[in-house]
């Protein structure tokens, strides 16, 4: 491959499938232990780092439009850290249940949670798919009685708790 396939930084370009052309991706964990998990976990935080995200916007000055290239944070997951590791991720929670590996594995995931958690809270990330990606939701039951009485009319019946013989709910 060419060194035409690196930018300025040298990071590979964009599209770029140098890594295709790989006998093995990720580093080996074959006979690991929770210090090779814990740098290969580092390696995969430092690449995430190193290796935003970019989108293209038209900045327009003085009648001239340019096409910009924009770094944008790339969130971190469990996902992405597993095909870095070059495993699946039912291979990482195998390595989780494991009790050699139990504290590494949860460390590199609160600390894939607590980066997408200040990624939204600061809008570097969208809120509402990180929201659902770390099961954080507002929820909220509304409970109304009503029928559909002939077309387009509704009738709705407020009901007293109190005089109600429904069990009440924890909710």
């Amino acid at each position: 491959m060419s060194e035409t396939a690196r930018d300025e930084q040298g990071r590979f370009s964009f599209g770029n499938a140098f890594w295709k052309a790989r006998s093995k991706h990720g580093p080996d964990l074959s006979g690991s232990s929770p210090n090779h998990l814990w740098a290969a976990c580092m390696e995969y935080i430092e690449w995430v780092n190193e290796n935003p995200v970019y989108s293209y916007e038209t900045v327009k000055y003085m009648g001239d439009a340019t096409l910009t290239r924009v770094p944008h944070q790339r969130p971190m997951s469990i996902i992405g850290l597993s095909i870095f590791l070059g495993v699946n991720r039912n291979t990482w929670y195998a390595y989780r249940d494991r009790d050699e590996f139990r504290q590494v594995c949860s460390t590199v995931e609160e600390m894939i949670y607590q980066q997408k958690l200040d990624g939204a809270a600061n809008d570097f990330f969208n809120a509402n798919i990180i929201a659902r990606d770390l099961g954080l939701s507002d929820k909220s039951d509304i409970n109304t009685n009503s029928r559909i009485t002939g077309k387009m009319k509704w009738q709705i019946e407020i009901v007293d708790p109190a005089e109600s013989n429904e069990e009440p709910t924890d909710g």
